[in-house]
């Protein structure tokens, strides 16, 4: 991470945000926000296996949407230039 020193990171499921904070959170409730990381940003969003896994046509869509909505977003961040 020093190495490429990213504007914004992408925690993409449980998995990920476990292994980027260290302690184990549910997705949910942070799921479309940017939260202050290692210097920069981290923006917290689904597995997108979980997008494939719903047996729902509505809710994949659904899901789709708010997914696209997360990405968008993490897009957005302005690099902070560090010293």
């Amino acid at each position: 991470m020093q190495l490429v020193d990213p504007t914004v990171v992408v925690a993409l499921g449980t998995t990920a945000l476990q292994a980027l904070s260290g302690k184990r959170q549910a997705v949910k409730p942070l799921r479309g926000t940017l939260r202050t990381w290692e210097g920069g940003c981290l923006l917290v969003t689904v597995h997108p296996s979980f997008l494939l896994r719903l047996p729902d046509a509505r809710a994949r869509t659904i899901e789709r949407k708010n997914f696209i909505e997360d990405l968008r977003r993490a897009a957005t961040v302005t690099p902070v230039h560090k010293p």
